[in-house]
């Protein structure tokens, strides 16, 4: 059950964010499609008065058709995200469910020694499987108990008697005792097999139980490396979406000014939306391998480190 829990919620966070993802990057789309838009509509009224060329008007008109796909590739891109996250939750119904921004930020990556350290502290698989030898020791236990001498006391105590007014009579007191002893002392060897074979078991166990340590050694060393990848290219794709914006506001100035064409303010604007599309992947990309992070050290997403507060409920009740 406790490793359900974190699957579902692994799976739910992943569903969760991709629906974000897929809406902030619809509307980034959609913002660069009404700049477009007004591009447009200030190319024609120039083209009018003659200050704009027919190539210029044509280079606009290519620009807004060549992004209809786009935004019609997002749109469909939220309506899918919404059906995965629905089916994720069980919630029946149809549309994009409501979602908003966590309130909290992303974590600081934690060194792989202490996130092991937390793993093999968290991990539901590590207590099942003592668990279950255990319960193969209780077993045996049991199994090497049939064969030693076993003692079987019955009695009973009572009346006898054919009248009713004889039944609280001491004369019609009936009582008995039987006291019975089985020892086997031979069983061909099926006790000793079978206990060969629940410390076979066991053993097994200990090899899956090194299995397992060493697969959430991985795992976990895995999720932070991605993890702390992930943050590194959010990190440059902030970067990457500053300088882009400057360069998109120095070619405005210079098409203002008539030092630069249209097509230059076009081509600076289309690599400032591509730059802020790519942010907005890394953003919530990071997000889902901090909660891949979180399930590999057997945590819920956003739960916390073990002796830590959430931010969320430092601020708030819950």
């Amino acid at each position: 059950i406790a490793t359900a829990r974190l699957d579902t919620g692994l799976a739910a966070a992943e569903a969760y964010f991709r629906l974000l993802a897929a809406q902030h990057s619809l509307t980034v789309i959609e913002i660069q499609e009404r700049a477009r838009r007004e591009s447009l509509a200030v190319v024609e009224a120039r083209y009018e008065l003659g200050d704009a060329t027919r190539l210029e008007l044509l280079q606009v008109q290519a620009s807004l058709a060549e992004l209809q796909p786009f935004v019609d590739q997002a749109r469909g891109q939220v309506i899918v995200s919404g059906y995965e996250l629905r089916s994720v939750l069980g919630i029946p119904g149809e549309g994009e469910p409501e979602a908003v921004d966590p309130p909290t930020g992303l974590p600081d990556p934690p060194s792989a020694a202490a996130a092991l350290e937390v793993a093999l502290e968290r991990r539901p698989e590590f207590p099942a499987i003592g668990f279950q030898r255990a319960a193969l020791g209780n077993q045996k236990t049991v199994t090497r108990a049939d064969g030693r001498p076993q003692v079987d006391l019955v009695g009973s105590y009572g009346h006898t008697a054919r009248l009713p007014e004889n039944l609280n009579d001491p004369l019609y007191a009936d009582w008995r005792v039987n006291l019975g002893l089985r020892w086997e002392f031979v069983d061909g060897g099926r006790r000793r097999g079978q206990v060969a074979q629940l410390e076979s078991r066991q053993e097994q166990l200990d090899w899956q139980l090194r299995e397992l340590e060493n697969q959430v050694r991985l795992q976990v060393e895995r999720a932070v490396t991605q993890y702390a990848t992930a943050r590194s290219r959010l990190a440059a794709a902030e970067i990457s979406v500053e300088a882009s914006s400057e360069a998109t506001r120095i070619a405005r100035e210079s098409y203002e000014e008539g030092t630069a064409l249209q097509l230059d303010l076009l081509t600076a604007q289309e690599r400032e939306i591509q730059a802020e599309v790519v942010r907005v992947q890394a953003h919530y990309e990071a997000y889902i391998e901090a909660s891949r992070l979180f399930r590999a050290v057997g945590l819920m997403p956003g739960e916390g480190w073990p002796g830590t507060v959430p931010p969320a409920a430092e601020e708030t009740e819950g």
